[in-house]
């Protein structure tokens, strides 16, 4: 984990990767936790294995392909939910990246749109992956000011032949760090795989609570690239560009 400071002065680690699938494999063969008591919107989920549907031809939706730890133990996993994600993050000793000084974190859905200068998921000194994310609020990138297409593993960096398919190790894109210690020590902030956090946005409409994952993917394009990119989803939905990075706060 590399130790970061958010503006207003709070410290905490965040892990310098996403998840890998050996990291996960570890904790699928050590949880003693019973699925759907990790947290109290979780009771509908039943199992912390990666979730993958019947390979074919029309099937894109977590392909056995996607869980191969033996095979690409350095590959982020996907294909979890919210809720194992949170399961992972407390099982090592961590959590899921919240609220800085700790907790669920603050969210408004002008993040998944664009900028919102009011938005507290945009704020370095309340969000802690965005905090990460941004070098403490200084840059839209992890790596500067400008979109770079080819800086880290999203749809741009792809040959367009590959129909999206490039995920690769944790760390691969050698430029996909921030510029100066300890940002430059945390990779794949921006694309790889979008990164569930404890944050989360309750719908005045419904009442339905989605959460969010952050940072895109490498399904994703230049709009969904950047520290304020989000997007959400109900706790028990996995996707095959999703993972997660965890945060722990400092005694």
């Amino acid at each position: 984990m590399i130790h970061v400071q958010a503006p207003e002065g709070t410290t905490y680690c965040i892990d310098s990767t996403e998840v890998t699938q050996a990291h996960y494999a570890q904790f699928l063969a050590a949880v003693q936790a019973t699925p759907g008591t990790e947290h109290p919107e979780c009771g509908l989920n039943k199992d912390y294995s990666p979730t993958l549907w019947p390979d074919s031809a029309e099937n894109e939706f977590c392909k056995h392909d996607m869980w191969t730890p033996s095979a690409t133990p350095n590959r982020p996993v996907v294909c979890i939910d919210w809720c194992d994600a949170y399961a992972y993050c407390t099982w090592a000793g961590k959590r899921l990246c919240g609220k800085v000084g700790g907790g669920p974190g603050p969210f408004s859905p002008g993040t998944v749109s664009g900028p919102d200068p009011n938005n507290p998921a945009a704020n370095a000194s309340l969000s802690e992956w965005y905090n990460a994310c941004s070098q403490g609020g200084i840059t839209p990138y992890p790596y500067g000011d400008t979109y770079q297409p080819t800086t880290c593993l999203g749809w741009d960096a792809l040959d367009p032949d590959a129909g999206g398919k490039g995920l690769g190790d944790v760390g691969s894109f050698a430029g996909c760090h921030g510029t100066a210690a300890p940002y430059s020590f945390i990779a794949d902030l921006s694309g790889s795989v979008s990164e569930f956090t404890d944050e989360s946005y309750v719908s005045p409409n419904d009442g339905f609570k989605d959460y969010v994952s952050r940072g895109g993917s490498y399904a994703n394009g230049h709009a969904d690239m950047s520290c304020i990119s989000a997007s959400t989803v109900g706790a028990n939905a996995p996707g095959p560009a999703t993972g997660v990075r965890c945060c722990k706060s400092l005694l």
